[in-house]
């Protein structure tokens, strides 16, 4: 997880230097991460072995319009700040009401899993990695 985190760090802190570097040339700046983006394709598609099995599980549509709405609330009150300038509180309040909505759909369960009764790392006691 902190991989992640410094990589998305480094690659915030690379792109802006090279945006800034490259101004001028905006297709460069643009050909970098697509070029990134083929390379991490074929080394997962090289490296990264299939799972043998595959959890079953449905979609929570309840949650997934949550998600969905959470989200177009928040989009349209950065729209609104933008519009309506950022000393206009109404504007974040919205932005406010996207992110509740947002914390509320982060409680909800978004994917459901079904769990099988049987567990093959640990005899079906339920461990939490798999079952």
């Amino acid at each position: 997880m902190a991989a992640l985190q410094v990589g998305g760090i480094v690659g915030a802190l690379t792109g802006g230097f090279t945006g800034t570097l490259l101004a001028d040339r905006l297709w460069l700046v643009l050909l970098i991460p697509a070029l990134l983006v083929v390379a991490v394709f074929f080394v997962v598609l090289t490296k990264v072995e299939e799972s043998g099995e595959r959890q079953t599980g449905s979609i929570d549509p309840g949650g997934v319009a949550l998600l969905t709405t959470s989200m177009l609330v928040i989009t349209g009150g950065l729209t609104f700040v933008r519009v309506n300038g950022a000393s206009t509180p109404w504007p974040w309040l919205v932005v406010l009401l996207g992110i509740v909505l947002s914390c509320r759909s982060s409680a909800t369960s978004w994917v459901t899993r079904t769990r099988s009764s049987t567990c093959a790392c640990c005899d079906g006691r339920r461990c939490g990695r798999c079952c």
